[in-house]
């Protein structure tokens, strides 16, 4: 049937301009979740909590405009990384009440 609801899809959750997964201390990084599909609704969780915007300013959330239509970017700015930044970092989207989730652990170096 053609009224199936299409939930989210993540295509990946990375730190940009990173290949790896370790922030160093002092340092400013951006995680970055791609989705697929416009109307998606979607945020961060670090072990599981929801990170609300602004957050001691430490975070930041910014919606990156994509030129393919039917995307889009979310970025988690973290500022002046410590070692408690350390943690896992889960993109939840929500689309059509159904939600999916994609993690990146995040490494803090000295």
């Amino acid at each position: 049937s053609s009224g199936k609801l299409q939930g989210p899809y993540i295509e990946y959750v990375k730190l940009e301009g990173n290949s790896g997964n370790t922030a160093y201390t002092g340092s400013t990084v951006n995680l970055t979740c791609k989705t697929q599909g416009y109307a998606i609704q979607n945020s961060f969780l670090k072990n599981n909590s929801q990170i609300k915007e602004g957050d001691q300013t430490h975070y930041q959330y910014f919606h990156m405009p994509d030129r393919e239509k039917n995307v889009k970017i979310l970025n988690l700015e973290i500022k002046n990384v410590t070692e408690e930044d350390t943690g896992n970092y889960t993109c939840l989207a929500y689309m059509n009440g159904l939600s999916r989730r994609k993690s990146f652990h995040l490494q803090v170096g000295m």
